[in-house]
């Protein structure tokens, strides 16, 4: 009983979870469909299964980059 009362400590990590999930219908997480790319946890980190090869050099690039990534999501989820 005393585990279901402390249910809103692991609120975080659930919604975590289900936000880096591919969805049913979409076929992708909705992590992915907000920022355009897939969620880093600290496994990767750990792991060192970091993409090297996403971070642009300037912000405009960077800018460039994330629109066209949103852009491939929209997409690829209204066929």
């Amino acid at each position: 009983m005393k585990k279901k009362r402390r249910w809103p400590e692991y609120i975080d990590e659930l919604v975590f979870a289900y936000n880096s999930t591919p969805h049913a219908s979409t076929g992708v997480s909705p992590f992915k469909l907000m920022f355009g790319r897939d969620p880093r946890t600290p496994l990767d980190r750990m792991l060192g299964d970091l993409p090297q090869d996403e971070t642009p050099v300037t912000y405009d690039d960077w800018v460039g980059n994330h629109v066209q990534r949103l852009q491939e999501m929209y997409l690829q989820t209204n066929k």
